[in-house]
């Protein structure tokens, strides 16, 4: 079997693959993962530092400028060595040249494609309108192709196999970043932004969900852990209204919470429906981020939130 140098991805199914490169020779299994986690480690690399190294590239240091990448992500790497090999011996500098400046303008487009479908979020907190955002914000890609291949025994040209492999073959940096964008309007996963550190994450639900599972603290605690609780801080003593729209909805939500623990049929003056309750925290949150917005009184703002008193 003809084994190209480059990379192989083998679907598992529709969210998870495999990674293999060739060197020509052979094949060398590299990692598992989700095309979704795919997309969110790459935004996890040094922006500035991708640019710092550009800066460096000379004639002269083209070698030491791929093996820098090779250092900040092994596919990346290879990719680009590939791409500079393929050109014709008579290939000057300029042309080498553009293969970077075609990597850096797809690597930073691709970035800024994932972290503004992290952004998107829907009425109901799902994400069934993402799918339709990232469409309407780049769909240029839907039209790539992608260089599939099939044939047996894929990890041994020895072994009796009656199943046939299947998957796509890489030789190009921007193509590789298509088909992974190509992967996030096909499966549509949940990447979320943390409210913590503001890195993105694959949550495990379809709900938005606020906070990681990163460490951020010497004793091991996540952002999901310390998350709300410092943002809260941060909220209660540093933005105008959020103290007074806090014990508000902690107030009213004690009075639902005393009515459905009541045993009694006598009414409760206190007492409060959770439907009235909800309909007035919606209120309630649109008057708290009109006042932000100066787009309120104060005495209109405290009007709404106390107007179940």
């Amino acid at each position: 079997m003809i084994k190209k140098k480059g990379i192989y991805l083998i679907p598992k199914n529709e969210i998870e693959f495999t990674l293999y490169f060739s060197d020509g020779d052979k094949f060398t299994k590299l990692y598992e993962n989700s095309y979704a986690q795919e997309l969110v480690d790459y935004t996890e690399i040094d922006f500035l530092a991708v640019t710092v190294v550009l800066g460096y590239l000379e004639e002269d240091t083209v070698i030491n400028v791929v093996n820098q990448f090779k250092k900040f992500d092994f596919v990346i790497g290879n990719l680009l060595d590939i791409e500079i090999e393929k050109l014709p011996e008579s290939a000057g500098f300029g042309e080498i040249e553009n293969i970077f400046i075609k990597f850096f303008r797809s690597f930073r487009d691709t970035r800024f494609t994932v972290r503004c479908y992290a952004d998107f979020k829907s009425e109901d907190e799902k994400v069934t309108d993402k799918i339709k955002r990232i469409y309407e914000l780049d769909h240029w890609f839907l039209n790539t192709t992608f260089n599939e291949f099939f044939f047996y025994n894929f990890e041994d040209d020895d072994a009796i196999s009656d199943s046939m492999a299947y998957g796509y073959f890489f030789d190009n940096l921007s193509n590789y970043f298509d088909f992974l964008l190509y992967q996030l309007l096909a499966v549509n996963p949940n990447i979320c932004k943390c409210s913590n550190c503001d890195g993105l994450f694959v949550a495990k639900t379809n709900r938005r969900t606020s906070y990681c599972d990163r460490v951020i603290t010497e004793d091991g605690k996540t952002c999901k852990q310390v998350g709300a609780k410092e943002r809260e801080k941060l909220m209660l003593y540093n933005v105008s209204g959020y103290q007074q729209y806090k014990q508000a909805v902690d107030r009213n939500y004690r009075r639902v919470s005393r009515a459905e623990k009541s045993t009694s049929y006598r009414e409760k003056p206190k007492a409060l429906d959770y439907k009235t309750y909800s309909e007035w925290q919606k209120r309630a949150k649109k008057a708290f981020d009109d006042f932000q917005e100066d787009l309120i009184s104060t005495d209109e703002f405290l009007e709404i939130l106390n107007e179940l008193e």
